[in-house]
């Protein structure tokens, strides 16, 4: 017969065992966690506006483009917040109108959420954010349009400037993979003036030739609207947005495909299950050992 010293040895070493196994996996899953932090000092996508800089008329609307460039990285999903001040108990310049470009909005790939614009304590928010649900992610060498929107001036901002900039805490780009963010802190703003005097007519912006029927790819464009479904306005010429630098639109071999992830999972995050199947296996073991060692 063994001796109880022997059997309260072998109990506490279990559990020991069992408590470093546990220890692991949260350690695992505490890092992921803070992995997934907004835009980073190291991050390779970039975002921009344009125009950067441009005068406003009171009561005409300008449009303002979100250009998001993942730098050929798949990605899982975009997060963007654009933040100006304003004095006083309304904005003196009211963004409003967000439009998510019709290569993103009307693919059934992606799924976008959030648009809203919320002016709070003398500043005005800007939110946009998209999904994709696809199991091959999304990617593009090239800047792309992800969105627009409208600044329309009612009064003269103090200063007679308007600074439009990026969120550094709320703008995220995922990266497929891990899920990590890789969104380069921005750098880049709009800054508007307003011209306080009225204006003067101007003529109507002239489109291309058959504005009610769409260009196809290749097709001159003025903007998104000028190019049919799934395509969208580059550099003034109708692309897709998954290879703008294909004339033809022929996307096929311009993304690398990385193997199909199950559905219902997420892409490599096994490595906290993995830890815990080798833990309990190695517990298991320990146990059976001492069981037959006492005996």
């Amino acid at each position: 017969m063994s001796s109880p010293r022997k059997i309260i040895i072998s109990l506490a070493v279990a559990i020991i065992v069992l408590i470093a196994t546990f220890s692991v996996v949260y350690f695992i899953k505490d890092r992921q966690l803070f992995a997934k932090k907004a835009s980073v000092p190291t991050g390779t996508a970039t975002v921009s506006l344009t125009p950067a800089t441009a005068t406003l008329n009171i009561d005409q609307p300008l449009t303002v483009t979100v250009n998001v460039n993942p730098a050929g990285v798949l990605i899982s999903g975009i997060a963007i917040r654009l933040k100006y001040n304003f004095s006083g108990d309304t904005p003196q310049v009211m963004a409003s109108n967000i439009q998510i470009a019709p290569g993103i909005s009307a693919s059934d790939q992606w799924s976008c959420p959030v648009k809203s614009v919320i002016p709070s304590a003398g500043q005005v928010s800007v939110d946009m954010a998209c999904i994709n649900t696809s199991t091959e992610g999304f990617t593009a060498s090239l800047p792309i349009t992800f969105a627009t929107f409208s600044l329309t001036a009612s009064q003269v901002p103090p200063g007679n400037s308007l600074t439009v900039s990026f969120d550094p805490l709320k703008s995220i780009i995922t990266r497929k993979s891990d899920g990590e963010d890789i969104l380069l802190t921005p750098s880049s703003t709009g800054i508007y003036s307003v011209n306080a005097a009225s204006p003067t007519s101007t003529p109507a912006p002239t489109s291309p030739p058959d504005e009610d029927e769409p260009n196809s790819c290749g097709g001159t464009c003025g903007s998104n609207a000028n190019c049919q479904s799934g395509l969208f306005c580059f550099t003034g010429v109708c692309r897709s947005p998954v290879c703008p630098d294909n004339s033809d639109c022929n996307c096929v071999g311009a993304v690398a495909t990385p193997t199909p992830t199950p559905a219902g999972q997420l892409p490599q995050t096994g490595a906290a299950e993995t830890t815990l199947a080798i833990g309990l296996a190695a517990l298991l073991f320990f146990v059976t050992g001492t069981i037959l060692y006492v005996r």
